[in-house]
């Protein structure tokens, strides 16, 4: 027979080490991030110095536009600090319509400094860049261009705090990573082939990617590194609904539900508190099942999920009206403020944030 004292004992130290590796931030530190993300002019789908518009183009696997997009990121990167690295994963693979097609994953990480590789955990906020094949001309604005832009406001906005945090060294072994993956749509029909070309690739490939500590101790993989694999999909369009699809991430959708909450109280979004919450209850855990995305090869080799996408999905998934004009603007202004709270306490960047002196107003910055 299970002792069940033993049992609860040890899903009480699961749940007080989860607590302790998750910082809320005061009042006053989320007013501020508020006031900094009311600048929404990076993610406007017609500002060609953004971070949305410059991807809002037909980016298929190996075309021009997938170059660009690329190219997109990089230049972003290099106007952050110093510490962050780039990788391009590049690899070629067959499909169903083409004997070759070139694949590239853009991955960008910033650690604490001090922390030995095999040590490091990290919040990985992951989207998929590439775009559909047919029909014809299609975008991807929600599928996946503004979760890709969501995450660089992200980043921009801690990348600072992140400093500020460190420049003493720091206690914590979690940084960030941004994981953009190509060829998450098929070719010609979805099937375990024809799918998620750049995440079953990097998958398999970092789960032979090891660290051993100094001492040989210790020897982790790549994955090992990931704390968590935040996939953001389908993201843009008004009232999604975001359910909790894995027990074992189950806590961290409680707090981007309480982040939510604690947003509209104080009328920081442009989400009216009387409207449905996005975090919905209760979980779907069965439901995950039936959802393919990037997230599937990680899932499979034992990382933790959270896969933040709407189900329903929008009514312009994989239709041509999936564009730059038919998204939401109050939408993506509140993603942009929920992210960046989430990622800045699920770093533990609390009493980093400077705060304006009285008087302060918006226009100041």
């Amino acid at each position: 027979m299970v002792n069940v004292r033993i049992l609860a004992s040890v899903f009480l130290i699961f749940v007080i080490d989860v607590v302790l590796g998750y910082s809320n931030l005061q009042i006053s530190e989320i007013k501020q991030l508020a006031r900094l993300t009311k600048d929404q002019r990076p993610l406007h789908p017609k500002n060609a110095n953004g971070y949305l518009e410059p991807i809002l183009q037909v980016r298929i696997p190996g075309t021009e536009g997938s170059a660009n997009v690329r190219k997109h990121f990089s230049n972003f990167f290099e106007t952050l600090s110093s510490e962050w690295k780039l990788e391009f994963d590049s690899f070629v693979s067959g499909t169903p319509l083409f004997e070759k097609v070139n694949f590239t994953n853009v991955i960008a990480t910033r650690d604490p400094p001090g922390v030995a590789p095999e040590s490091i955990k990290r919040l990985s906020l992951v989207a998929h860049y590439d775009s559909k094949i047919e029909p014809q001309g299609f975008i991807g604005a929600i599928d996946s261009a503004v979760p890709c832009a969501l995450i660089m406001y992200t980043v921009k906005q801690i990348d600072d705090i992140m400093t500020q945090a460190w420049k003493d060294g720091s206690k914590s072994n979690l940084g960030l990573e941004i994981i953009f993956l190509d060829g998450e749509e098929a070719f010609e029909t979805w099937t375990d082939e024809d799918s998620i070309y750049g995440a079953r690739h990097l998958a398999d490939r970092w789960s032979k990617e090891f660290h051993t500590s100094k001492d040989g101790s210790k020897s982790t993989t790549r994955l090992d590194n990931i704390d968590i694999f935040m996939l953001l999909d389908l993201l843009g369009a008004a009232n999604p609904s975001i359910y909790s699809f894995y027990q074992n991430t189950h806590w961290a959708h409680n707090n981007l539900r309480e982040i939510e909450t604690k947003l509209r109280k104080k009328k920081l979004t442009k989400t009216r508190r009387s409207e449905p919450k996005w975090f919905r209850r209760p979980p779907q855990f069965a439901a995950a099942n039936g959802l393919g995305d990037d997230h599937v090869p990680f899932l499979r080799k034992g990382v933790p999920i959270l896969h933040v996408i709407p189900v329903p999905f929008p009514q312009t998934w994989h239709n041509i009206a999936d564009d730059g004009d038919h998204l939401d603007l109050n939408a993506i202004h509140d993603w942009s403020l929920i992210l960046t709270i989430f990622a800045a306490e699920y770093l533990d960047l609390t009493g980093n944030i400077i705060i304006p002196k009285p008087g302060f107003e918006f226009d100041d910055l």
